[in-house]
């Protein structure tokens, strides 16, 4: 499964992020939250997502989550309205 193999590392960092933040996010936002060292890098894992199918991208620039997956730890959390409970 390519998102499997995809989803590792600094991306499922950002996927968790915008799982749990639950709202458009912005690459800034995501570099500061994540102690990223520049935009670039944040951007470069939201695209990723985006090109995974997992994120939808808007006109003002804010990346949404559009799709759920299941992968590698993240097999052991369940949504509970807003938060991740294992």
């Amino acid at each position: 499964m390519r998102i499997e193999s995809e989803l590792r590392g600094s991306s499922l960092r950002v996927y968790w992020y915008l799982l749990s933040k639950g709202e458009p996010v912005g690459v800034r936002e995501v570099q500061r939250a994540l102690g990223m060292s520049s935009p670039s890098t944040s951007l470069h894992h939201l695209e990723k997502l985006r090109a995974l199918g997992l994120l939808s991208k808007d006109e003002s620039g804010e990346y949404t989550l559009v799709n759920e997956v299941k992968v590698g730890v993240l097999r052991l959390f369940t949504r509970v309205g807003r938060l991740l409970v294992p």
